[in-house]
């Protein structure tokens, strides 16, 4: 864990040059797979932030960016911040999943609190929920 909180600290780094933000309660929101289901419905992107053979071990849920952030290690993956910023704007919507809801709780407030994102969504429980609860995935389209 320790090495995901420094991986953090360079990832801000990396989005410096965005608005900062004043240290509050998170401003992203815990979601739950009924309504991560009706946001997908309505297009909002889904960023599983897992590592590939994660991904393939679960399936995805349906129409899913695939964007790694952490390497096995736990180190931050320098090229997850830009590509991120490549594929979702400041104020789109954005939903972040993982495996458990770990890695996308530490994105989701890094994104909020120093990126200037404006609509994060975390999914506590991560796939594992999503699963859990009766929801569909699909192969990775990556993998």
């Amino acid at each position: 864990m320790i090495r995901i909180w420094r991986s953090l600290i360079f990832a801000a780094i990396l989005l410096a040059g965005a608005p900062a933000a004043v240290a509050e309660t998170p401003r992203y929101q815990d979601i739950g797979p009924a309504e991560l289901s009706e946001l997908l419905k309505r297009g909002v992107t889904v960023v599983d932030v897992r590592l590939p053979e994660e991904w393939q071990e679960t399936g995805v849920v349906p129409g899913s960016t695939l964007i790694t952030a952490f390497d096995r290690r736990g180190r931050f993956v320098p090229d997850f911040a830009a590509e991120f910023q490549a594929r979702v704007g400041r104020d789109q919507p954005v939903i972040l999943i993982c495996r458990t809801g770990a890695r996308s709780q530490a994105i989701a407030g890094l994104l909020t609190q120093q990126g200037g994102y404006t609509a994060v969504h975390n999914v506590p429980g991560g796939i594992l929920a999503w699963i859990g609860d009766g929801r569909p995935t699909v192969t990775c389209p990556i993998c």
